[in-house]
């Protein structure tokens, strides 16, 4: 069979990207299906975050215009254990 190429575009502190990671690995585990190459490019999703990061909470508001609506968008169908108290951080070195 065929290998399957794939590039992937990925902001590893995002958790969506990381939900979508998890899920190409357990795809990967299905019969029937080609080989894959999977090829990871870094991406910075929000260069605008300072480098000394801005509380979740605050950055989820601005990101998604509401904290309900943030919580509603918030990856509760893939036991993911959200940490809002935390700081969203950027990956910027100096």
């Amino acid at each position: 069979m065929e290998r399957a190429k794939i590039t992937i575009a990925y902001d590893f502190i995002c958790p969506w990207c990381w939900i979508g990671h998890r899920n190409l690995e357990a795809g990967k585990a299905l019969e029937d299906l080609p080989e894959l190459d999977v090829r990871y490019l870094p991406f910075e999703l929000n260069p605008e975050i300072p480098p000394q990061g801005m509380h979740r909470r605050i950055y989820r508001r601005l990101e998604f215009g509401s904290w309900t609506r943030s919580e509603m968008l918030g990856g509760r169908d893939f036991a993911v254990t959200r940490r809002y108290l935390n700081l969203t951080r950027s990956l910027k070195i100096s």
